[in-house]
């Protein structure tokens, strides 16, 4: 069973897969009679994005018309590519995937690290969400923090989400 973790900020719940691995993730997706759980579960079970998955976590309540999600990969990459670099690429591959590119910024830092921030509009199903994904570089490791919401309720989980961001460090 997934274990539940507190966020701090405006006291969210979330569920997630924790030391159980990535099974624990398509164990409670199967447990939701959603189509965005569906959609999830196909979306989560390609063996390539269960291998660089770090953290995926679940809102415990439903948040419009889906469930509040955060995500967090590690990728090694074979170069150096500064995390502005990604500001040249994402919209061209977010064009190519159908996802309505909101947002962009490339001059961010997060605890010293350079990062970019896409905030974008993709709809899983026929639920519209939004999501802001943070790329943040340290040498030839590419962590990515995706977090994504109901769009009829970003504006609540907005604040949250920043929040959280903030809270993780590259190791």
């Amino acid at each position: 069973m997934a274990s539940r973790i507190r966020s701090r900020p405006n006291g969210k719940s979330w569920r997630s897969g924790g030391g159980e691995g990535f099974q624990a993730i398509l164990d409670t997706l199967a447990t939701l009679q959603t189509e965005w759980a569906q959609n999830a579960s196909q979306m989560f079970s390609a063996k390539g994005i269960a291998e660089i998955i770090q953290l995926w976590a679940m809102g415990v309540k439903p948040a419009g018309t889906g469930n509040p999600t955060i995500d967090v990969t590690l990728q090694s990459r074979p170069i150096l590519v500064n995390p502005q670099d990604y500001c040249t690429i994402m919209p061209t591959g977010y064009q190519q995937m159908e996802v309505e590119l909101l947002e962009t910024r490339c001059d961010l830092y997060i605890h010293t690290l350079p990062a970019a921030r896409f905030e974008a509009r993709i709809s899983v199903g026929s639920v519209p969400f939004r999501q802001d994904q943070y790329l943040n570089a340290g040498g030839r490791e590419l962590c990515t923090v995706t977090l994504a919401v109901d769009e009829a309720v970003w504006d609540e989980y907005n604040p949250l989400f920043v929040a959280i961001t903030g809270s993780f460090r590259m190791a």
